[in-house]
């Protein structure tokens, strides 16, 4: 769960559920608003964080509607980029050890546990 409360027209708070994005995800995200705004995060005790982000200065124009579009966007972004890395952490490290390697006879096989022509 996401939700976006305007709390005055310099002020605005994001609840995050925290099963659903890690904390990594949520600080990258919103390190793209620290030029334009000033970034709280409260902890809550239910497994929630609560963002606020205050305008550094009153007279940037953004409406509340694009922030809502930009922090879900960036939060996807982000959140997909650290699947994505989890996913072929094992697939980076196996190119790697076979582009270094020495051996002229060196076999994923044997890294795999399994020919890679098995699954084809």
């Amino acid at each position: 769960m996401i939700s976006f409360i305007g709390l005055d027209e310099n002020r605005f708070e994001v609840k995050i559920d925290l099963s659903l994005f890690s904390l990594s995800v949520i600080y990258k995200t919103f390190n793209w608003f620290t030029d334009r705004f000033t970034v709280y995060f409260i902890n809550n005790d239910d497994n929630t964080l609560d963002t606020i982000l205050e305008k550094n200065d009153s007279t940037i124009p953004i409406s509340e509607d694009e922030l809502k579009s930009k922090i879900s966007q960036y939060l996807i972004d982000y959140q997909t980029r650290e699947i994505i890395h989890d996913e072929t952490k094992n697939l980076k490290e196996l190119i790697m050890v076979k582009a270094f390697s020495s051996l002229p006879d060196f076999k994923e096989d044997k890294l795999l546990g399994f020919k890679h022509d098995e699954f084809a």
